[in-house]
């Protein structure tokens, strides 16, 4: 199976995924993703840490996010240079990182299995084909 590779805005942060692609991503549109990324949310690959290889992680600062709308604190990271959005960690099971999707190239990312937080999204917005829809996280 082929790595996929990633890399924040400046390239100081590389991103290595060990088995490739996952099967699929999660999309959320919960208020801490939207402010963190600027966007309308983002897009994560779940994936175990121990398959992520990070270079450049002098680079790698974090930010311990406890207001989540999940009741569970997240260790938000970004790139410290450029700010790129790198991933989140939850804090009760740091062995799994959500990996950001951005960081890879155009046309390369799974499709989404599920939107999660569709509560928070736009009024224009339109769910996404074969993504099962949740108005809030995943366990609730």
């Amino acid at each position: 199976m082929a790595t996929a590779t990633g890399h924040c805005l400046c390239g100081a942060i590389q991103l290595e995924l060990l088995d490739g692609m996952p099967d699929s991503c999660i999309l959320c549109h919960c208020t801490n993703c939207r402010q963190q990324s600027g966007g309308l949310g983002v897009v994560g690959m779940l994936m175990p840490r121990a398959r992520v290889r990070i270079t450049g992680e002098d680079n790698l600062a974090s930010y311990r996010d406890s207001k989540c709308a999940s009741g569970s604190a997240l260790v938000r990271l970004f790139c410290e240079t450029c700010g790129s959005n790198i991933g989140a960690a939850p804090e009760k099971s740091p062995e799994t990182l959500a990996v950001r999707g951005g960081l890879f190239p155009s046309g390369s990312l799974p499709p989404p299995k599920f939107e999660i937080f569709t509560m928070h999204q736009e009024r224009w917005e339109q769910p996404h084909d074969g993504a099962k829809q949740f108005e809030r996280g995943l366990s609730r």
